[in-house]
């Protein structure tokens, strides 16, 4: 770093106050919708389940996120994470974290998932619970190096679900979606199943942009998601109305997105585009807001002429999709996201809809979350993993209960449901008592 360019004066500079206390900031909170005997037998085994998880889970359970004076503005903190990233991508690093990518079948290639190919991913047994990512808005399986590392050492398999046009070109239909499709996502999901069907369990991870994808793919599945648990990462809950207001507060990220966006996905694919609807092209183009590239791409993510944005928001919205969802979810939101602002954080609805946790935290930035002395941890991917690690645990205890009862081996899914049932029915006697 230039001498005299510091945090401190970068902060200035951006016109944001640095926090130079002495001892670092903790400040997070947890919100869950408890399960209450006024609730149907659905809702009341989704609460249980996930408050059983919570419970098991200090870090969930009690959250506290501690952020350095030095990083704790959000800018700060998100420039760190970049850092961070940036230099374990570096030969100084070591030798670079191995992958291996496989195409979806019937796709053209368009569509792929990225496996962890280290020596410690290479030597898990093959009923070594797997975990999904999606990627962010322009994001790919190098993005999500950072959570592959993560699950490497938690022994997790750890894969990224790569979107069409996030991996060069489009080689196929010219189809892409800034916010994923769920019908590719169900696709790729089963390729995971497919590649590893003895594993013990599954876990699904959104980031920014993914984390909405996930909700929309979690809640049109419902029970026939192939997955057992999710955690959400810095959603923005509602995108029509955080993507048409992010200028108003972020114009300077609006423009560096839009910028990616055309960069990511228009340049590398202009003549296919072009042949495929030249009208749409050119409003994507033309576009200098998200809200405005959102709308102009309709065309080409619902594979129909003369499609618009309230068409596309009624599709990709995870806000029409939320309650359908049925594994148990952890979100993670901090409070100064300069992408998924404050006030769109959905409080009332995570503590009036089973089945999900929010940690909201005061610092954090956007999927950014460093911690410790040197920020050389992530609080984000700490938490993501003890949850998912808590949540495996507690299907297994589900498991070994509902088998001592009946003798013979269920499904976890099914041992969970019996498990809830039988605890709703302990609760409605001892209140009648």
């Amino acid at each position: 770093m230039t001498p005299g360019f510091g945090p401190g004066v970068l902060m200035q500079r951006l016109g944001t106050a640095m926090p130079w206390s002495p001892k670092p900031t903790p400040n997070a909170e947890i919100i869950y919708c408890a399960p209450s005997l006024d609730m149907d037998d659905e809702a009341f085994a989704s609460a249980s389940r996930l408050e059983r998880i919570v419970e098991a889970c200090p870090s969930v359970a009690e959250p506290v996120y501690k952020t350095q004076p030095w990083y704790s503005a959000p800018v700060a903190n998100s420039a760190l994470h970049s850092f961070k990233r940036a230099v374990k991508a570096s030969r100084a690093a070591g030798p670079p974290f191995r992958l291996r990518s496989e195409v979806v079948p019937g796709t053209s290639g368009d569509l792929a998932v990225v496996w962890a190919n280290d020596r410690k991913t290479r030597d898990l047994p093959a009923d070594a619970p797997v975990v999904m990512f999606m990627h962010t808005i322009t994001g790919d399986a190098d993005s999500t190096l950072p959570l592959l590392r993560a699950a490497s050492k938690r022994g997790w398999r750890g894969c990224v679900l790569v979107r069409r046009g996030h991996a060069g070109p489009l080689r196929g239909e010219p189809t892409f979606n800034v916010l994923g499709c769920t019908r590719d996502a169900a696709r790729q999901v089963e390729a995971v199943r497919a590649a590893y069907p003895d594993a013990s369990f599954r876990g699904l991870v959104g980031v920014s942009a993914g984390s909405g994808l996930l909700v929309s793919y979690c809640g049109q599945t419902g029970y026939d998601a192939k997955v057992d648990a999710a955690v959400s990462l810095c959603p923005a809950y509602d995108i029509e109305t955080a993507f048409k207001s992010l200028g108003e507060t972020s114009a300077t990220v609006e423009g560096l997105m839009v910028g990616q966006l055309k960069k990511t996905f228009i340049l590398p694919n202009t003549q296919l585009l072009r042949a495929h609807d030249e009208k749409a092209l050119e409003a994507c183009l033309a576009a200098t807001t998200l809200d405005g590239f959102i709308a102009a791409h309709a065309p080409f993510a619902l594979g129909r002429n003369g499609a618009g944005s309230a068409e596309y928001y009624k599709r990709a919205n995870p806000m029409e999709h939320f309650e359908g969802v049925r594994v148990p979810t952890l979100v993670v939101n901090s409070e100064d996201d300069m992408v998924c602002r404050p006030e769109n954080i959905r409080c009332d609805l995570v503590r009036q809809t089973a089945g999900y946790a929010l940690v909201r935290t005061a610092r954090g930035s956007h999927v950014a979350f460093n911690e410790g002395f040197f920020g050389q941890g992530c609080f984000m991917s700490r938490l993501s993993f003890d949850f998912l690690d808590a949540a495996r645990a507690t299907a297994e205890e589900d498991a070994r209960v509902e088998e001592e009862v009946r003798g013979v081996v269920v499904p976890t899914r099914t041992a969970a449901r019996g498990v809830e049932a039988r605890a709703k029915k302990r609760v409605e006697q001892e209140a009648r008592v």
